[in-house]
């Protein structure tokens, strides 16, 4: 009993740290990518002002946090 409920802190707890890796790195290649992708791809929604031209560091990582709730499979 105490055993299975080990097991599930684990699996939880390693799921955690790969999805906050994934995050670091997922993250910095939007950060990356988004003020030369974004502005091209929607320069009327940029303009605008309805999405972001740049975005922070911080702010990637939390999009993809995001991203992985929703799509979460």
């Amino acid at each position: 009993m105490i055993n299975s409920g080990i097991k599930k802190i684990s699996f939880s707890s390693k799921g955690i740290i790969i999805t906050f890796i994934l995050s670091l790195f997922l993250g910095t290649i939007i950060w990356l990518i988004w003020p030369i992708a974004i502005p091209s791809t929607f320069p009327g929604l940029v303009t605008s002002g309805v999405i972001a031209a740049k975005l922070s560091w911080w702010q990637s990582i939390c999009l993809t946090w995001i991203f992985n709730i929703l799509i979460k499979k």
